[in-house]
Order: C-alpha cells, then sequence, then structure tokens
C-alpha cells in the first residue's frame, strides 16, 4: 500500500465513523494493506469517534494475529489454528491460548473458532486464579450447530459479523457468540454467495430446541 493509499484508507475510516458508523471490523487477509501501525492509526480514530473495533484475521500465511497487538478491539475471531501459530503453541490448552492472547493487549473477548467442533469464547471479566497466583480466564463452549457443511466458505465472516453487530445493539459476549454460531451454521449449509440476512438468522435461532432448566 502507497503513502497516498494509506492517507485515502485511514480517510474512509474518518469518514464512515463521522457518518455514524459504530463499529469497525478489521480483517487481515494477508494481502499486506493491513499493518500494525495501521491498525494503531484506525484504533485512534475509532476511539476519538467513539466507534468499537473488532479483528478477524485469515490462515493465508502472511495474515497475522499480530497487528492486533496492543489494540484492545472488543472482541476477536482467530482459528484455534491461526492462534497456534501465531503463539507458536502447538499442545497449550485453550484457556492459556486465551491467556497469551489477552497479554499481547488485543481484544477484550476471545473467540476461538474450531471448524465442525463449534467455538469456545473466552473475556476479560470471566476469570480466576490459577494453582500458581496467576489468570485462569474460564471458557464458554459452543458445539457447532450443523451436523452437515454443503459449503464452509464464509462461515467465519457470517460469524464475525453477525457476532459484532450484536455486541454492537448491547448483547452479551455469548449471545454475540450463539448468533455469531447460528450464522455460521446458516451459512455453511448453503451453496450460495448471497449476503446473509438477519431474518434468516433470527428463523434459524426460534428453530433451536430449547432446553428448559
Amino acid at each position: 500500500m502507497t503513502s497516498a493509499e494509506e492517507k485515502f484508507w485511514l480517510q474512509n475510516v474518518e469518514e464512515a465513523c463521522s457518518h455514524g458508523a459504530t463499529g469497525l471490523i478489521a480483517g487481515d487477509f494477508g494481502y499486506g494493506a493491513l499493518s500494525h501501525p495501521r491498525m494503531v492509526q484506525a484504533s485512534r480514530i475509532a476511539g476519538r469517534k467513539g466507534a468499537v473495533l473488532f479483528g478477524d484475521t485469515s490462515t493465508n500465511r502472511y495474515a497475522s494475529l499480530a497487528r492486533f497487538e496492543n489494540i484492545y478491539c472488543d472482541a476477536i475471531f482467530p482459528s484455534e489454528v491461526e492462534a497456534r501459530a501465531y503463539l507458536g503453541q502447538s499442545n497449550a490448552g485453550l484457556p492459556i491460548l486465551a491467556s497469551e492472547l489477552f497479554g499481547h493487549g488485543m481484544a477484550e473477548a476471545v473467540v476461538l473458532t474450531m471448524g465442525a467442533r463449534g467455538l469456545v469464547l473466552f473475556f476479560r471479566s470471566r476469570r480466576t486464579e490459577d494453582v500458581e497466583g496467576g489468570d485462569r480466564y474460564l471458557p464458554e463452549y459452543l458445539p457447532s450447530l450443523t451436523p452437515i457443511a454443503a459449503d464452509v466458505l464464509g462461515a467465519g465472516d457470517a460469524l464475525t459479523t453477525t457476532a459484532s453487530l450484536a455486541r454492537l445493539v448491547g448483547a452479551s459476549y455469548v449471545e454475540a457468540a450463539v448468533l455469531g454460531s447460528i450464522a455460521a451454521a446458516v451459512t455453511v449449509q448453503r451453496m450460495d454467495n448471497d449476503p446473509l440476512r438477519m431474518d434468516t438468522v433470527m428463523r434459524a435461532l426460534d428453530a433451536l430446541p430449547i432446553q428448559d432448566d
């Protein structure tokens, strides 16, 4: 990205916030457009305008969670594979991965996606002390909501977008993760690339079996 392109990109960020955008999703797909210095500038603009940042990345080998270090997004949505690759942790448990990501100042919540195994949510306010006196973050596990995936393309984007929108209208992290999971489940059951509609997500939510306590 040239200096002129970078200036244009930051102007778009500022204009979006000035025209009422309350949230921004920054996605690193490994094409070189998103760097850590640009994220720092974007986060400053968002902070001045009162907008909330969310972070996403891809499995492209040039993409990296390093873009979000000390950015303090509201939430980030890495896959387990992406988190392990960034941290160099091939065998550590998921709470350790989350703790290390929190230690890098990335977000208030970490949503670790695991494909057909669902996702695990961690957030800063839900933690306890481990045996060595450090912080241990307690997980919220959500299983995959679909038994069969016809086409997984776009599932992560659907989850990130829906969960982020839910957060912007006041949903808790757990509520946002559930809605995001539903959006991902609907997406993988379709073979088209049509944008996901919220009424489709809500119908899927209404169709979920609810168990009474």
